[in-house]
């Protein structure tokens, strides 16, 4: 698997690209961000994320290891895409998975598929142990025999890649006979087709179901019935919700300055973009209502928040690489003082939060009389 800056193919007859525009609102998890890419290259429907990404959740494993996430439905883009979803038990029986994604591409279908590291040359687990990796494939080219996909470079950073058919078949048929040893995600949702619903029409955002969110998110209200159910089997149902989140990474914090790896970066990152999304949730939910003067106010200090989780994120980042010695930007921290100095910062940010949302809720609700 390689680095690919191709846009598009010299020649058309050689294959198929499809669209793809790529997002930073959601970027912590592949799962959310991969879906999202089959959509968001169409204007039409970047609304949609009002609907969502407006709750999270967090919980500890019984070690104490931190896990936080945003409160989504397994299937929570079929609102704009139609999907095909394959166990692994199905595609065992696909006997040319090369020529069944080419197919999938030519009926402009984006594909979500799980393979193994171990067969993927340039990872860390190449040749070394078997650990799953989902990639999203959007197009091919059979004069290179190869498919073009989106995923992360050896830096960490997220971009546009591409893999050899042969890598491809090696690396997915690894997957399926290893399937036992992965997530139980892994065999659920081995392949995935997506599809644009609707494509010309223009996605029409309930400003009712944000403001569910938000008062569920200012109230940490949620229920194990709302846990994706891989979730539930991994990792169970003792969570906290909203708001209420950022207790429990301060607690995993607390550990980490007990010397214990409790966290890391992915945790850090999904705050502080969920503050990004809700700060454009917030502007646009205004301006649509015509109220932007009347919640102004609580923009503007939110946008301080904002500015917090950024400097979270940038400090435990580099941080985490000083203490890893440039390896990782997803090491435990060390440094005691900067962990207090964090958890500090976040403390405050989660009481400021809390202040500020509700105001705005308020404040929008008192011109909604019908809601």
């Amino acid at each position: 698997m390689k680095e690919n800056k191709l846009l598009a193919l010299e020649n058309k007859e050689d294959g198929n690209v499809l669209f793809i525009l790529p997002q930073n609102n959601i970027t912590t998890y592949l799962n959310y961000s991969f879906p999202i890419l089959a959509f968001y290259w169409n204007e039409k429907k970047r609304l949609w994320f009002m609907e969502h990404f407006t709750q999270i959740y967090a919980m500890q494993s019984k070690e104490g290891y931190l896990w936080v996430d945003y409160l989504e439905a397994p299937a929570f883009y079929d609102d704009v895409l139609d999907a095909e979803i394959m166990k692994s038990d199905d595609m065992e029986h696909v006997d040319d998975v090369v020529s069944f994604i080419k197919n999938a591409v030519d009926q402009e279908k984006y594909t979500m598929v799980f393979v193994d590291k171990y067969f993927l040359e340039g990872r860390r687990q190449f040749n070394v142990e078997h650990h799953s990796l989902q990639i999203f494939i959007y197009g091919y080219d059979d004069r290179k025999q190869e498919f073009h996909l989106m995923g992360f470079y050896r830096d960490g950073s997220f971009g546009r890649l591409s893999i050899s058919y042969n890598e491809f078949r090696r690396a997915f048929s690894s997957c399926l006979e290893n399937s036992e040893q992965f997530e139980v995600f892994v065999k659920d949702y081995c392949c995935v087709h997506l599809k644009v619903k609707d494509s010309n029409i223009r996605y029409q955002y309930n400003y009712h179901n944000f403001l569910n969110s938000l008062r569920a998110y200012i109230e940490g209200a949620g229920q194990k019935e709302q846990l994706r159910p891989d979730i539930l089997i991994e990792r169970g149902a003792d969570a906290l919700y909203g708001i209420d989140s950022c207790s429990m990474v301060l607690s995993s914090m607390k550990l980490m300055q007990e010397g214990k790896y409790s966290m890391d970066y992915r945790q850090i990152h999904l705050l502080s973009e969920h503050k990004l999304a809700m700060i454009k949730k917030m502007k646009l939910m205004a301006e649509d209502l015509s109220l932007t003067q009347k919640v102004q106010s609580s923009i503007v200090e939110y946008e301080e928040v904002v500015k917090a989780f950024q400097w979270l994120k940038s400090t435990y980042a580099k941080q985490a690489l000083k203490d890893t010695k440039y390896r990782s930007i997803y090491g435990k921290l060390k440094d005691k003082e900067v962990i207090g100095h964090m958890m500090q910062v976040l403390g405050a940010q989660k009481e400021k939060e809390k202040v500020i949302l509700n105001d705005y809720y308020k404040k929008i609700m008192s011109e909604c009389k019908e809601y």
